[in-house]
């Protein structure tokens, strides 16, 4: 349940804080959330804490990473003394800012994004998590999270009509449904290709 309720609040987030009249920040910021909940998903001691506002809180095991805020043009990186960020915060971030919080910074280039992506991946993994059940119906959420990630278009020709949801690894060689990374839009044209390719029904 709690991956279903980050999922829809990412969802609100790509709807309400992004624009496309800045189509490269809305990729980069929809890019950006996927590898998080994604993140979160390969190593538990990652948390993402989704807030009433427009905003959230990432936390390693028992301590607080950095607070961050979203906007249609950029990010808000916001962090206490004894949040893990700051012992690398200014080597991420370019553009720090006076506010109330021990440390700001305002975060408008793919470059910074990448760079706070690959801290997080750096992270020690906790433990590792895995699916108890194996289902071939694929959740709503996560179809709502691939329609949004993929942009309502076919990975492979772009297409924007008769798209259906696609095991990248099909489910018969133990792919799973659940979890967004083995899940793409593709064409009914293009998914008929690979199911010929690969000898499937």
């Amino acid at each position: 349940m709690k991956r279903q309720t980050t999922v829809h609040k990412l969802i609100y987030y790509i709807k309400n804080k992004t624009s496309e009249k800045y189509t490269e920040w809305r990729s980069i910021t929809i890019d950006f959330f996927y590898q998080l909940f994604d993140l979160s998903e390969r190593n538990p001691g990652i948390n993402i804490i989704m807030l009433k506002t427009v905003g959230l809180n990432i936390h390693y095991k028992d301590k607080a990473v950095c607070y961050m805020n979203f906007n249609k043009k950029s990010f808000t990186v916001y962090l206490f003394p004894d949040n893990l960020l700051n012992k690398v915060s200014d080597k991420i971030f370019n553009t720090p800012f006076d506010s109330g919080w021990h440390r700001a910074y305002k975060v408008n280039t793919k470059e910074e994004v990448e760079a706070l992506v690959d801290y997080l991946t750096k992270l020690k993994v906790v433990n590792l998590s895995s699916s108890s059940k194996r289902s071939r119906r694929i959740p709503t959420w996560v179809k709502e999270f691939v329609r949004e990630r993929d942009e309502r278009k076919c990975k492979v020709c772009g297409a924007t009509e008769d798209l259906c949801f696609d095991h990248i690894l099909p489910y018969s060689k133990g792919g799973l449904s659940d979890h967004p990374t083995n899940i793409q839009l593709l064409c009914k044209k293009c998914n008929l290709k690979k199911l010929d390719k690969l000898g499937l029904d």
